[in-house]
């Protein structure tokens, strides 16, 4: 993301577009579905942030985890993890 701005201060109007607020479910459903626990929900985006990544890198999980920040040995652990393959499938070095 990159903010234009000829001031000191950058506004919000800088970045282009106002920011979205990541919302996993509306007040009302939160409500009647009653409060998924975080953890739940922290899996959950990490477990699409990581298939998300190794599918951009065409499953080259030495440079999935690069992208993430991870070592390969971790994110081996979590593609076992999530079901996401078989954790040594697409490995590339």
């Amino acid at each position: 993301m990159v903010a234009l701005g000829d001031g000191g201060v950058i506004e919000v109007e800088a970045l282009g577009t106002a920011p979205v607020p990541l919302a996993l479910h509306s007040a009302a459903e939160s409500a009647s579905e009653g409060t998924i626990p975080l953890r739940e929900q922290i899996e959950a985006l990490e477990r699409r942030v990581i298939a998300r990544t190794l599918a951009a890198v065409s499953g080259n999980q030495s440079e999935a985890a690069r992208r993430l920040g991870l070592n390969r040995g971790t994110l081996i652990e979590r593609v076992r993890k999530y079901g996401l393959g078989d954790g040594a499938a697409n490995s590339s070095v």
